[in-house]
């Protein structure tokens, strides 16, 4: 019986042996494949002999396990060697070498934001930021910078223009005694001029009023007070009814200026943008090699997002909508042309259109001025300065409205 057991433990060991060869030769031919490949591959980093300061894992495309690299302060040997980056993933086939940069990248990038330790402690822990890249994108940035450039030049030559052409159309109706226009900026030379402007409305309408008297209990018309009052009131009219023409002028030529330097500032925000979307498609896959970069990039990202909600203000803000002031305007002109009508041709009649009305030679008042005409020139001339009052109102939002988003602009497209 003892015989029997003893040659059953021997075949057994033999037939395990036997096995564990075959597996074994099998193993080897299935790890051995067409590639040569790992299953799993591990790389440790060491900063310090026997601690690891960062590990990282990419799959393979083999079957053979896993294989286990070192980089850095490596233990080979029973010898602490300096194995570099580069070295470290020069063995390693092409796919998992670029997996483990990749991971090495936004390593890099969360311990530049603050998570975690960098690896700058060992040769070849950060790629490098391909510096064409980024210098390609700071130059199309610059471009986009000179077009907004442009449009600001362009804003600023449409406030300097109207600004001028205000201070002449105050000079042409100054009255004795004041003095010349001096606004800084296009909003405060509009304040000086609607004051004034305000101040001469009112100043005729007061004459044109007491120039209508009653007389042996009907009304009769004293031009006195017209005439020979603070100014000829016919004469002032007819001037204003002249600058209203010329303001349209000026306002179409102001418009047509902030509408270029409009649609040059959109396309240097799109133009911005774009550089900026390519250049952050690079830094997806090498998001630690650019470091300093990637952070810059977020910050043009953050003014780009301030010039974009500037530049729609252009649509949304509805003290930019230029029919209501337009129509207001239209209001305004029609009653001062109106009341100039009713003093110079002294009757209520038709009210004129064309052009040749606002280059009458004669301002004088008509000898036969009756009350009644008088009155509907009184009533224009009220119409006309609660008209003036909405415009006024509706010009300064309008201008201030417009140096609001210039001052967006400026701090998210300035100091570039």
């Amino acid at each position: 019986m003892k015989r029997i057991v003893i040659r059953y433990v021997i075949c057994l060991s033999i037939l395990v042996v036997v096995i564990g060869a075959a597996f074994h030769a099998g193993w080897e031919r299935m790890a051995s494949g067409q590639t040569g490949e790992y299953y799993l591959y591990h790389l440790y980093v060491h900063c310090e002999p026997k601690r690891s300061a960062a590990d990282f894992t990419a799959m393979g495309s083999g079957t053979a396990g896993t294989k286990v690299i070192c980089a850095g302060k490596c233990k080979i040997n029973g010898i602490v060697t300096e194995v570099s980056l580069n070295d470290a993933l020069a063995q390693l086939p092409a796919k998992v070498s670029q997996a483990f940069k990749e991971q090495l990248g936004k390593h890099e990038a969360d311990a530049a934001a603050g998570k975690g330790k960098s690896l700058d402690c060992m040769s070849g822990a950060k790629p490098k930021c391909d510096t064409d890249r980024y210098n390609d994108y700071l130059r199309k940035r610059q471009a986009a910078m000179e077009l907004f450039k442009h449009a600001s030049e362009l804003r600023l030559t449409a406030s300097k223009l109207l600004a001028e052409e205000l201070v002449y159309e105050a000079d042409q109706a100054r009255w004795e005694g004041e003095t010349e226009l001096l606004g800084d900026t296009v909003v405060q030379t509009w304040r000086e001029y609607a004051s004034r402007i305000k101040r001469k409305l009112a100043g005729s309408q007061g004459s044109m009023k007491k120039s209508l008297i009653r007389r042996g209990g009907r009304w009769a018309v004293s031009k006195v007070p017209i005439v020979v009052g603070t100014v000829n009131v016919a004469t002032w009219v007819s001037t204003v009814s002249q600058t209203t023409y010329r303001g349209f002028a000026y306002a179409d030529q102001y418009a047509r200026y902030q509408k270029e330097a409009q649609e040059a500032t959109k396309q240097a925000e799109e133009m911005w943008r774009k550089a900026l979307e390519d250049f952050e498609k690079y830094l997806t896959g090498d998001a630690g090699a650019c470091a300093d970069q990637s952070r810059a990039a977020a910050q043009d990202e953050a003014q780009l997002d301030q010039a974009k909600a500037a530049i729609e203000e252009w649509d949304n803000n509805q003290n930019l909508y230029r029919d209501p002031i337009k129509n207001e305007a239209v209001t305004y002109q029609e009653a001062i042309k109106r009341a100039k009508e009713y003093l110079q041709t002294g009757t209520i009649g038709g009210v004129f259109h064309d052009r040749e009305f606002f280059t009458l030679a004669s301002y004088d008042i008509d000898d036969k001025l009756t009350p009644k005409a008088l009155q509907a020139a009184i009533a224009e001339m009220d119409q006309a300065i609660s008209s003036f009052d909405r415009l006024d109102r509706s010009i300064t939002n309008y201008f201030q409205a417009n140096r609001l988003i210039e001052q967006k602009l400026e701090a998210a497209f300035g100091g570039k």
